[in-house]
């Protein structure tokens, strides 16, 4: 990483509608987008998984996301901390207070 940003290389933030399983990809604006591996604890197994289930419908919900997905809960949390799972509702439920 050092020294791909020494070189002038620009990352991307990890992308739930975008990154891959295992391989970096490059943006329309020349950044390399990481893969779903590239996150700790994150395994080409739970990383396959993510893709997969996008691919046959987008993620409505965060409760959606970890029920189709099947990612543990601490890679679940870790995906909050680094605001990937940003913009998703936590759930359908409403709240009326």
């Amino acid at each position: 990483m050092i020294e791909a940003y020494c070189r002038g290389v620009q990352f991307a933030p990890i992308s739930l509608e975008e990154s891959g399983a295992e391989r970096f990809k490059l943006t329309k604006d020349n950044r390399l987008l990481p893969p779903f591996t590239a996150l700790p604890g994150m395994g080409a197994q739970a990383a396959k998984s993510i893709v997969e289930a996008r691919e046959k419908s987008p993620f409505i919900t965060v409760d959606d996301f970890a029920e189709r997905a099947k990612v543990s809960k601490t890679i679940l949390e870790d995906m909050r901390r680094l605001h990937i799972l940003e913009g998703l509702p936590e759930s359908m439920q409403m709240s009326l207070f």
